[in-house]
């Protein structure tokens, strides 16, 4: 996919596959959200974030309207 070089890019084609891989659909604030408190949290280094997509594939979230969901970003 052109331009997945480009952070917003990336991130929409990740939000995308997500959706895609867990059968959901984020809300923008939901996904906003999502990519502060798990994907790109901004204490986070490279080496975090990758730790993440890799070994650390599991994230619950909880929805706007209060129900959990648990999160895999590899199939």
């Amino acid at each position: 996919m052109p331009g997945l070089n480009m952070p917003d890019k990336m991130l929409a084609n990740v939000r995308g596959q997500l959706q895609t891989l867990n059968n959901v659909q984020f809300l923008d604030g939901e996904w906003l959200r999502f990519v502060e408190q798990y994907l790109d949290k901004p204490s986070d280094n490279s080496r975090d974030k990758t730790r993440k997509i890799h070994d650390d594939y599991i994230f619950d979230f909880v929805f706007d309207d209060g129900h959990i969901e648990t999160y895999h970003s590899v199939g």
